[in-house]
């Protein structure tokens, strides 16, 4: 009877033993699956196709390389992509930097990108998307009161910009008088922009441009010209292109170029970013549907506008409002065909501009202020004659810009900027008028402003219109607008 009690109790002591294991073993082999469940799903995120709008979002901030949909290695610029993607040095430094193409190759890392601000010349694209390029010795001059300022200044290399504008521009057969607008709009456009605030600041500009539809490409997209504010190098590119195409994809031609300029993603709501597409065709044309381009247009921050050459085009405004932009129409036989036709406009522009060149001025404020401000006028490059239009064209370049937005502190400017809706009390009394005005009334000294300002107004009106047929105006009227909902202040 004891043998069989003891056998008992061994039987139910190995019985515990086992089940401790037992439970034990369990333990271990549940914690070994979840470890191996959490393993395969990150293999799983790390190997699986990624949502094309996602995709980009995670390149721009990690720099991985991104597939292109819908893409064809057979165009120029594909092939290019595919020849430029050789490792090259990173450099890095902390002090003021002015780097030439002529003396260093350099492709910056986008690690690299989302932590420094660079103001560097590259003029190059690198991988699937560009780094692009800026006009990094530009000038950068702001006035206030009190004196003025010049410095280092233009495009940078994109992903840091406040102001990104992107010329998408259709090279079909029939648009030729389009690209001479664009070529002729460059040095105001970009001269306005550069002279943009933020919040008080000097805005970060760059002015890129693709062409689609040309036939050399089979009609795919391109970037002709990377972020840039160099108006001689954009120019130049915009003019070489030759308009023989038929075929119109305006839905890539906008996933293109959503994909292939360094778009600033940091802050979506304050900075402004544009797409002008233009184009004279159907919208719907093309292997990606436009709404879904316009989807990740939106989801990126970045506004898109649309341009029809032609009469105003409701299939062009539904478009541009999918892309929070504005629907705008262009007359393109306002720029004229006719060879003869063009150097007759440039005569009459010339005209103008040696017209607005002479206009007097009426600076006011205190002395200081309005020695500055004749300092300023005194200080201009002297004006070639009219009559060579090629010296006007050169000095149209470097100084059209500056001459149209006027000067500090005069009361002529100020008074057309507020469409004349100012008095003797908005300009600060006549103690602030110049020595010239004081003698007279009040009444003739507001009916002096009044008439220079309407003249100036006047004048510019012309040039604008000579200079592009209007196309100019359109675009910085839009931009404007834009901008305003931004807080972003662009003063033409």
């Amino acid at each position: 009877m004891a043998i069989h009690v003891r056998s008992t109790r061994g039987a139910s002591r190995q019985w515990k033993l086992l089940r401790k294991m037992f439970f034990r073993m369990s333990a271990i082999v549940t914690v070994a699956a979840v470890l191996l469940s959490a393993l395969i799903l990150y293999l799983v995120r790390i190997f699986s196709p990624v949502p094309p709008v996602s995709e980009f979002v995670a390149y721009m901030e990690s720099g991985e390389k991104m597939e292109e949909e819908a893409s064809s290695p057979s165009s120029s610029y594909d092939a290019v992509r595919q020849v430029n993607v050789q490792v090259q040095p990173v450099i890095v430094t902390t002090a003021p930097v002015d780097v030439s193409l002529a003396e260093v190759d350099i492709v910056l890392d986008a690690d690299l990108l989302a932590e420094e601000d660079f103001s560097l010349e590259t003029g190059m694209t690198t991988g699937d998307l560009g780094t692009g390029g800026g006009g990094g010795d530009g000038r950068d001059s702001g006035t206030g009161r009190g004196g003025s300022g010049r410095g280092k200044g233009g495009g940078g290399l994109g992903n840091n910009d406040d102001i990104q504008v992107v010329l998408a521009l259709d090279a079909s057969v029939s648009m030729q008088a389009l690209f001479q607008a664009v070529a002729a709009s460059l040095d105001e456009l970009i001269g306005v922009l550069r002279e943009c605030s933020i919040n008080g600041n000097k805005a970060r500009v760059n002015v890129g441009v693709v062409v689609y539809g040309q036939a050399k490409n089979n009609g795919k997209p391109f970037v002709l010209s990377p972020f840039s504010v160099e108006t001689d190098k954009i120019r130049a590119q915009v003019n070489g292109v030759m308009c023989d195409g038929s075929l119109e994809h305006c839905g890539e031609a906008i996933q293109f170029t959503l994909r292939n300029f360094p778009w600033n993603m940091r802050n979506r709501t304050q900075m402004l970013k544009v797409i002008f597409l233009a184009g004279d065709e159907s919208f719907t044309q093309g292997p990606v549907r436009y709404e879904k381009a316009m989807e990740m247009a939106k989801e990126m921050g970045v506004i898109v506008n649309t341009i029809h050459c032609g009469g105003e085009n409701m299939e062009w405004k539904h478009a541009a409002s999918l892309g929070g932009g504005e629907g705008l129409s262009f007359d393109m036989n306002a720029q004229g065909s006719n060879p003869a036709a063009r150097q007759e406009a440039e005569r009459n522009r010339a005209a103008s501009i040696a017209a607005l060149y002479r206009l007097e001025v009426l600076p006011i404020g205190s002395p200081a202020e309005q020695k500055a401000c004749m300092d300023v006028y005194n200080s201009r490059p002297p004006l070639p004659n009219p009559s060579n239009l090629e010296a006007m064209r050169a000095w149209n370049r470097q100084n059209l810009a500056t001459l149209i937005r006027g000067y500090s502190w005069d009361a002529v400017e100020l008074s057309r900027r507020l469409q004349l809706n100012c008095t003797l009390d908005t300009l600060g009394g006549r103690g602030n008028m110049p020595p010239q005005l004081r003698t007279l009334s009040d009444g003739q000294i507001m009916d002096r402003i009044f008439n220079l300002a309407q003249e100036r107004g006047g004048l510019i009106a012309m040039i604008r219109q000579e200079n592009s047929g209007g196309f100019i105006d359109k675009l910085l009227e839009t931009l404007i607008r834009q901008a305003d909902k931004r807080n972003i202040q662009i003063i033409r």
